[in-house]
């Protein structure tokens, strides 16, 4: 009779032990589900949020297209006198280091394959110590104290880089991001139509 009560009593345990784990591992599993869910839910809110933003900045700041513009012969002076054509990166120091950077980095680029200085950065509160170290890829920098040219442009969102040919009329504008790739968004596309619209004017 002890061996039998023996017996029961080490199955019941063994089968406790079994269900703790059953229990355990189910509701592990679940868990694991509730957070993989969540955060693909979050990151497609998030990226949905970032093409709304990127739409809303492209949509008001194309706006200015076709408008002529009296402010930039004011910042720039000779710089662009009688050129054909000139790309402005209007940025403040309010926007994102990372976005400036990506910025002087294409006007260089610009310049590189027009082989000539067409492209010039103008900015508003820019960290002198932020912006030193960019001097050598894209020469002097034309401080807009009072952000006449982005006004002038009603300029939703900034850094963007403006195209304006022989008679300041804007050609193309595009807005750049803290982000390279979104769905239906592609950085390095847009800077390659940029660039070919650049070439082509």
């Amino acid at each position: 009779m002890m061996l039998f009560l023996m017996k029961y009593m080490n199955l019941k345990s063994i089968n406790v032990y079994k269900m703790r784990n059953f229990i355990f591992i189910h509701i592990t599993l679940f868990l694991i589900i509730i957070t993989f869910i969540s955060c693909t839910y979050k990151k497609q809110n998030k990226d949905n949020y970032k093409i709304e933003f990127i739409k809303k900045a492209e949509g008001i700041n194309q706006n200015a297209l076709g408008k002529q513009l009296n402010s930039p012969i004011k910042i720039l002076g000779d710089s662009i006198f009688n050129k054909k054509k000139v790309v402005l990166l209007i940025t403040v120091g309010s926007d994102c280091s990372g976005c400036r950077e990506k910025g002087y980095q294409f006007v260089s680029r610009i310049n590189k394959l027009y082989k000539e200085r067409i492209a010039f950065v103008v900015g508003t509160g820019l960290n002198e110590r932020f912006e030193k170290k960019y001097n050598g890829m894209i020469g002097r920098m034309y401080e807009d104290e009072k952000a006449i040219i982005k006004h002038e442009l009603n300029l939703f969102h900034t850094p963007s880089v403006v195209l304006l040919d022989q008679n300041s009329m804007v050609d193309r504008i595009l807005g750049i991001f803290p982000y390279d790739t979104v769905d239906g968004y592609n950085e390095g596309k847009e800077f390659d139509e940029f660039i070919k619209a650049v070439l082509a004017l």
